[in-house]
C-alpha cells in the first residue's frame, strides 16, 4: 500500500470517529448534570426575584438600590443580591452585593448596596442567595 493511500485511508477513518463524535458530544453538554445543583440548592432557588433594580445616587455614594420579592411561602435569611458593574465602554467595573437581613414569605423588600465603583453606568444581575429559615 502505497503511502499516499495510507494518509488517505488514515483520513477518512479519522473523519468518519469525528462526525460520529461530534453528535456525542453535544448530547455530554446539553444533557443535564446532578452536579449542577439541586433544586432545594438555597443558590439556585428562584423564590427570590428581582423586583426593580437601578442605579441612584451620585458620585461617591452612587449605589444600586430596588426591590427583591420573596415568592415563597419559605422565609429566608441571610439574603444576597449580587450585581455586576460596568463602565461606559461596558467593561467590567467589580461587582456590589446587597444585604438583606430576612425575607419573609410573600414580602417585597428594598435594598440598597455599598458604593458603585466610580464610572459605574450599567449593572446586571449576577445572583440571588438566600438560607431558608
Amino acid at each position: 500500500m502505497s503511502s499516499g493511500r495510507r494518509t488517505l485511508l488514515m483520513t477518512l477513518a479519522a473523519s468518519v470517529l469525528l462526525l460520529g463524535a461530534i453528535p456525542f458530544a453535544h448530547y455530554l453538554i446539553r444533557a443535564p448534570r446532578e452536579q449542577d445543583g439541586p433544586a432545594d440548592d438555597p443558590a439556585v432557588r428562584s423564590d427570590l426575584v428581582l423586583s426593580e433594580a437601578y442605579l441612584a445616587g451620585e458620585g461617591a455614594a452612587r449605589r444600586v438600590e430596588g426591590f427583591l420579592r420573596n415568592v415563597s411561602s419559605t422565609h429566608y435569611r441571610d439574603v444576597r443580591v449580587e450585581f455586576f458593574v460596568r463602565g461606559q465602554t461596558n467593561a467590567l467595573l467589580g461587582r456590589v452585593t446587597a444585604r438583606v437581613d430576612t425575607a419573609p414569605p410573600d414580602a417585597s423588600l428594598p435594598f440598597a448596596t455599598e458604593p458603585v465603583p466610580e464610572g459605574a453606568v450599567r449593572i446586571a444581575l449576577s445572583s440571588i442567595s438566600g438560607i431558608p429559615h
